[in-house]
């Protein structure tokens, strides 16, 4: 099992709740948690920290919704390799293949269950305990 104490998963979600549930299950799973609470947000933390993963929901509005950013970390030659894992309300084919094809390495449906965050990052990192 790998020590994740130091990992740092970055929660992006205007929704003040489901970052703080999201935040809980990283910390019992031995992530850091970061939040961010807007798009703007993210953009300012990707320059800031180094992270191991971002938790990014899609409908941050007004000011730069998920998808924008989801766009914005693959194109950037330091962060593409980034794991992007989508979390939204809307579990719609068109939305879950739109981010897909956009570079997300995964799509959660909210209320995230705990045992499919872990799935996810376990997916994407190959590293959870």
């Amino acid at each position: 099992m790998t020590d994740l104490k130091k990992s740092k998963v970055l929660v992006a979600d205007d929704d003040e709740i489901s970052a703080a549930y999201l935040g809980i299950f990283l910390k019992k799973m031995g992530f850091i948690p970061i939040h961010a609470a807007n798009g703007l947000d993210v953009l300012k933390q990707l320059n800031l920290e180094r992270l191991d993963a971002v938790l990014l929901d899609i409908g941050m509005e007004p000011i730069i919704n998920g998808i924008v950013v989801l766009k914005h970390i693959k194109r950037e030659v330091d962060l593409s390799s980034l794991p992007v894992i989508m979390v939204s309300g809307d579990d719609s084919k068109e939305t879950i293949e739109k981010c897909r094809k956009k570079g997300s390495a995964g799509y959660l449906k909210k209320p995230v269950p705990i045992t499919e965050l872990h799935r996810a990052l376990e997916g994407c990192l190959g590293r959870c305990p």
